[in-house]
């Protein structure tokens, strides 16, 4: 069965790990041909190995209707084939999979012109990152300020966390699951339910972050279509009137630009909405964010957070100390004194624990990220049809690709002539056909 490259999951999980991919631009041509690079973005095998492998380690191929893995580690480059093949890659019917290894890129191309002569070839990059990594949550923030560009800043900064202290009945499992459900019956129920204590929430971001002593929470940047009324408690200092504050008292006061009437009796409570916290039943917190730089405040403090300062500490001693007192050390050694002490200095309590195992969301958002190809025509690649399909046009049809946004855009109809591809990948998306066809007769 044909492989298409867009099928592959975005998030797979091995070995109780959970890992986030993410699809490259894919890169085609013909086997044994060596063309330069077409307005069309054909690709000889040899420059499309050399640009897969300049954006990532692991490539998938497909040759005809054979699709292998490709991936670059430790200086060698291993093709994996799940096909019947013998112990030197070809073609047995009494075979198994196979792994090859091959000391240099000119051995694969060797390889694979032995192999799949003259049959088209469509190759694509992934990005396979594993799940609360500094490069995992490093794209979160691409994507939350994305929505900023297109949403602007949020309004509402606001932290859950969990009552796992007066939940004895729960175990640290239970104790993970029910604070997910928590969250998604909150969002659903309340905040966007007939109360709407913070006004009409159009978009949000949460992520879940772990405190040092086992216990979970959500930080949620909320983009309301209109302000709600200031009806919160706001704790820490006594003030004796509401007042704003200067740009620099602002950024003293840790993004916060205003500080309300507070009595002496009311300095420990923290910020709340009654109705939330009423649903909720455990701590929470809330700030009203008054623009991009309180937001951006609150993202560099909360989000990019990925790993205890203690576990950074001992990754800055290790390599001011260790790497430079021992120069020689290979690659493997260095990645393994790392890995090490990774696993001497990180902490990963029971709940945390139970969040990987049971692969529940450490990231929610109301937007998904488009990717925007805007390199010039000629380094744009294009990914091909399924063979299966390509196999039943004519011999002068030269439909070969899946359209892409760009395709759609620019057929886009004449009275959205002046609309900026931004906005049109931001408001458009391609529906089924079967909605399409539905809405066709309901006219």
């Amino acid at each position: 069965m044909h492989l298409n490259h867009e099928d592959v999951p975005g998030r797979i999980t091995a070995f109780s790990r959970h890992y986030r991919q993410n699809r490259g631009s894919s890169l085609f041509g013909a086997v044994n041909h060596e063309p330069p690079v077409s307005e069309a973005g054909a690709f000889s095998l040899s420059a499309a190995l050399d640009v897969g492998f300049a954006q990532s380690d692991w490539l998938l191929a497909t040759f005809g209707g054979t699709t292998v893995s490709l991936f670059h580690r430790h200086g060698r480059y291993y093709v994996f084939d799940s096909h019947a093949r013998n112990t030197i890659g070809h073609v047995d019917p009494n075979g198994s999979c196979v792994l090859l290894m091959y000391e240099n890129l000119s051995d694969i191309i060797v390889y694979f012109h032995g192999m799949y002569a003259n049959q088209v070839f469509n190759l694509t990059p992934f990005q396979v990152v594993l799940e609360r990594t500094v490069a995992y949550f490093r794209k979160a923030l691409y994507d939350l300020f994305a929505m900023f560009r297109c949403l602007g800043p949020p309004t509402l900064f606001m932290t859950l966390s969990a009552d796992d202290l007066h939940w004895p009945e729960l175990d640290p499992l239970l104790t993970a699951v029910h604070f997910d459900r928590m969250f998604t019956a909150l969002m659903r129920f309340v905040i966007h339910g007939e109360q709407k204590p913070l006004g009409n929430v159009n978009d949000y971001f949460a992520r879940v972050e772990i405190q040092n002593r086992g216990s979970p929470h959500y930080h949620i940047y909320c983009m309301p279509s209109s302000r709600p009324p200031c009806r919160f408690g706001f704790p820490k200092k006594q003030c004796s009137k509401t007042c704003i504050l200067t740009h620099f008292h602002a950024t003293k006061n840790k993004g916060q630009f205003y500080q309300t009437y507070r009595p002496a009796d009311s300095c420990n409570i923290n910020a709340y909405n009654p109705s939330i916290l009423l649903h909720w039943r455990a701590n929470m917190d809330i700030l009203i964010i008054n623009d991009a730089n309180g937001a951006a405040y609150y993202v560099c403090h909360y989000l990019c957070k990925s790993e205890p300062d203690e576990l950074k500490l001992a990754l800055a001693n290790l390599i001011n100390t260790v790497f430079k007192q021992n120069p020689n050390l290979t690659s493997f050694q260095r990645l393994w004194n790392i890995g090490i002490c990774v696993l001497k200095n990180r902490r990963v309590s029971a709940q945390e624990a139970a969040f990987r195992l049971s692969a529940l969301k450490l990231l929610q958002s109301s937007r998904t990220v488009v990717y925007l190809n805007t390199r010039p025509v000629e380094n744009r690649y294009r990914m091909l049809r399924p063979i299966s399909e390509i196999n039943e046009l004519d011999n002068d049809d030269t439909n070969v690709f899946v359209y892409n946004l760009i395709d759609y855009y620019c057929s886009r109809p004449d009275n959205m002539e002046m609309m900026s591809l931004m906005y049109f990948a931001s408001w458009y998306t391609k529906c089924p056909a079967s909605i399409s066809t539905r809405q066709k007769s309901e006219r």
